[in-house]
């Protein structure tokens, strides 16, 4: 996966189809780091979100204001 850097303002990486990817699923460990590093709350355009790391995800679940 590029970097976030190297990946034009227009240009959206749909997160969930490269999760679900062979070669992501064969090895994750460098896709994970990038969108830990690079993209750690991403809307997918269906609406949803897709959290990177637990602290968001431990955020998400304890929130009131998610409640």
């Amino acid at each position: 996966m590029p970097s976030t850097s190297a990946r034009s303002a227009d240009t959206q990486v749909d997160v969930l189809a490269r999760m679900l990817a062979p070669d992501v699923i064969d090895d994750p460990t460098e896709f994970y780091r990038e969108i830990r590093a690079n993209m750690p709350v991403h809307q997918h355009r269906s609406g949803s979100y897709i959290l990177a790391r637990h602290a968001d995800a431990r955020w998400m679940f304890q929130s009131p204001v998610l409640r």
